[in-house]
């Protein structure tokens, strides 16, 4: 059942302990998972500030902390900097290929050594072949995989939506023995061609938290736009969001 915009409906989660902030409890805002949004809804909430993990729609519903700051690249007026042409040429091995959303073995081996290697203190370890499914795939959303390989073998796979005029970073792994090449980044620099390409307007980052150390990469890409207040995309000066005021 599709639903129009006038009758979404929305729940909000119980308080919880914060992935993000030590010492912090958060709660979400989501839409009921009873309904299928069709493209412009999901495309209306991303641009809202909304994610999406599975087949849930949702952002952070914190009224004594605004830290989460949703953050998009204007894509066709990104140029590459220095390191990223660096991380360029040290991937330039790697083949690119697009893949529709699926379960894989191979896939899901190489989401296990991620999260087991840079996510092991966290909510998503140990991880399970259920648990790939429900985060990763979705019965309704357009998504890609946006899959590298070195020959035949998977390094790294970027999760991404395509709403609107715009693509949307879902989430991105790869194998945690590969740190040299930054794939992480080059997931993006991927992601941002392949929105370019397209003829898309914007990439979105998902949310940028200042003083994240995990987050500080973001910063690295410009132009980008933060979200203040209520629905006010707002250009980041030099790519700092905390300097932007509504």
């Amino acid at each position: 059942m599709k639903v129009a915009v006038k009758e979404m409906r929305f729940g909000v989660t119980e308080a919880h302990h914060c992935s993000y902030l030590t010492g912090k409890t958060a709660r979400n805002l989501f839409l009921d998972p009873s309904s299928i949004p069709d493209r412009e809804t999901a495309w209306l909430l991303t641009k809202a500030g909304f994610r999406r993990t599975g087949n849930h729609l949702f952002k952070p519903y914190c009224p004594d902390c605004k830290a989460c700051i949703p953050l998009r690249l204007r894509v066709q007026e990104f140029r590459a900097k220095r390191r990223h042409r660096r991380i360029l040429r040290k991937n330039a091995d790697l083949r690119v290929k697009i893949e529709q959303p699926a379960f894989r073995e191979d896939w899901y081996q190489l989401y296990e050594r991620y999260i087991r290697g840079r996510h092991s203190e966290g909510e998503m370890y140990p991880t399970t072949r259920a648990q790939y499914r429900e985060f990763l795939l979705s019965r309704w959303s357009h998504s890609l995989f946006i899959c590298s390989y070195l020959e035949n073998r998977i390094l790294s796979i970027a999760v991404t939506d395509v709403v609107g005029d715009a693509s949307s970073a879902v989430y991105t792994f790869y194998d945690p023995d590969q740190m040299h090449r930054s794939l992480g980044v080059y997931s993006i620099l991927m992601q941002t061609c392949l929105s370019r390409i397209c003829g898309k307007n914007y990439l979105y980052l998902g949310y940028w938290i200042n003083g994240h150390e995990k987050m500080h990469y973001k910063l690295e890409f410009s132009p980008s736009e933060a979200l203040i207040g209520e629905g006010r995309w707002m250009l980041c000066p030099s790519s700092k969001p905390h300097f932007v005021q509504p």
